[in-house]
Parts: C-alpha cells; structure tokens; sequence
C-alpha cells in the first residue's frame, strides 16, 4: 500500500508530511484549519475553517501537508489562534508561490474578553479573521500564508495562529 511506503508517504521535516501522488487520478481532499484555544472565562474560541476540494492529480508530483494544531487556553485572559493546515506542490516550503497551492483552510482565532463574534472563525481567503484586545482594539489575523498578529498593546489578548511560513505572533499573555 502506498501508505505505508515511504517513497509515496514521508516526513523529513518536522510537522510537514511530504506525500506523493501514486497514480494520475481524481483525489478528493478534505483540510479543517484547528480551532482557536478559549479563554480563561469560558468564552469560545473560534472554530477552524473546513474545505474539500476535487482535483485531478498526476503521478509523481509530490505535496507538503502541514496540519495545524489547536490553539491555546489563555492563562490570564485571552486564548491563542489554532493554526491553519495547508495542501502545497513541491517539497521546500520556501519556495512556493501561489500557483502551488492546492487547498488551505485557516485556523480559528483565540477566544477574547469578550464574544468577538464570528469574524475569529477560520477562514479559506487569502487573509485570516480578526479579533480584538482588551481595550476592543483589532489584530488582524494572519495573511497571505503569514501567521496571526497579536494584541498589539501588550496586553492579555490573545497570540495569533500559525501560518504557512511564519508562526503567529507572542502576546504577552501568551508568555505566561
């Protein structure tokens, strides 16, 4: 079984899987972003996108998975966005451009002070959901394969989620 054979299915960097195409053919792929993590008064996070696509495939191309992990519950306030999971062409995460891009759905933001409302939901743009810091100020999530921002007053806000190529952004909660 290709699964099992690592010249189809391997992993040699940590957290991307690398998978190759076994044979020319119509795949059906599903990818969920990870929910964002909920705050320490029992407030939502928001929940990762899901998308599922059909495409044609050809043997040999070869294709990174990263899966993203589930944010964190805030400490003092706010939880951390979950991280976004990404289907990409070609085996050095450097070096993609756009075109390479299979299917990306975007992690759920953190859970704030407050019901932020479902713009901390996961996202199947180009740019993330945004949230708002204590003082209702707003970080902006992660764009164009970029990771999340984090409350940009040092605050309790929350963390931003892991993209593509760049983690999210530390608050200063989140270093508690």
């Amino acid at each position: 079984s290709w699964a099992s054979n690592t010249d189809f299915f391997n992993m040699t960097t940590r957290g991307i899987q690398e998978w190759t195409v076994p044979k020319t053919g119509v795949y059906r792929v599903e990818c969920y972003g990870a929910s964002g993590g909920s705050d320490k008064n029992g407030f939502p996070p928001g929940f990762g996108a899901e998308i599922i696509g059909t495409f044609n495939l050809i043997e040999g191309d070869k294709y990174m998975i990263l899966v993203g992990q589930k944010g964190l519950q805030g400490s003092h306030f706010c939880g951390s966005g979950g991280g976004g999971s990404f289907v990409v062409k070609g085996t050095d995460c450097t070096s993609v451009v756009i075109d390479d891009i299979l299917i990306i759905a975007g992690g759920g933001g953190g859970a704030g002070r407050t019901d932020t409302s479902e713009q901390i939901d996961g996202r199947t743009g180009n740019d993330g959901g945004h949230s708002y810091d204590e003082n209702n100020v707003k970080i902006d999530g992660g764009t164009n394969g970029g990771g999340g921002n984090a409350d940009p007053h040092g605050g309790d806000g929350s963390a931003g989620g892991g993209g593509f190529l760049h983690d999210g952004e530390y608050s200063y909660s989140s270093n508690w």
